[in-house]
């Protein structure tokens, strides 16, 4: 948590407690850590309390979650569509390939690969980006929201099945990435 939160190996003496807390909430998962302490960097005392008084009702085995929300609902609107984008289609993949191709649909992602590795929404070993699996869940279930009945009506279409029925009863503008 401290090296994401503060960028050092303990937390800054006024903030020692709310770490505390945080860190307790987190349940010791290690997602759960990176991720909100990524979220409360550079943040004041004050939002760190309005973000440990939302994840003091959440349960352990929920606050990955509840933090990934937390870091997504805090992005920019096309940093969002580019987490979306990453986790439905991109994940694994080459880097350099990604970039072309988000780069063609405006998304872009010089910056905002840069700034989700850095919030810990995504990974880069050099080669890929990547993302851990509860994140990529999480991403297609914010997709799957936008029409639990509908996959026409969701802005991502990652499956064969629902991609299946969309082009079997709906007209639609299709981009494949391959």
């Amino acid at each position: 948590l401290s090296q994401k939160a503060f960028k050092r190996d303990e937390p800054l003496e006024h903030y020692l407690e709310l770490s505390k807390v945080v860190a307790k909430h987190a349940g010791g998962l290690p997602l759960a850590l990176e991720l909100l302490g990524s979220f409360l960097c550079g943040r004041s005392e004050f939002q760190w309390r309005e973000v440990v008084d939302m994840i003091k009702e959440v349960s352990a085995s929920h606050i990955v979650m509840k933090s990934l929300r937390i870091s997504y609902n805090g992005l920019p609107r096309c940093h969002k569509a580019l987490f979306l984008d990453i986790a439905c289609f991109f994940k694994g993949r080459v880097k350099e390939l990604a970039t072309q191709t988000l780069e063609i649909c405006d998304r872009y992602p010089a910056v905002g690969i840069e700034l989700l590795v850095e919030k810990s929404l995504a990974t880069y070993d050099g080669f890929t980006i990547g993302m851990h699996d509860l994140l990529q869940e999480t991403a297609r279930e914010i997709v799957i929201e936008e029409s639990h009945v509908d996959a026409g009506k969701r802005s991502r279409l990652w499956s064969l099945e629902d991609t299946n029925q969309v082009l079997k009863y709906s007209r639609v503008r299709l981009f494949f990435f391959n």
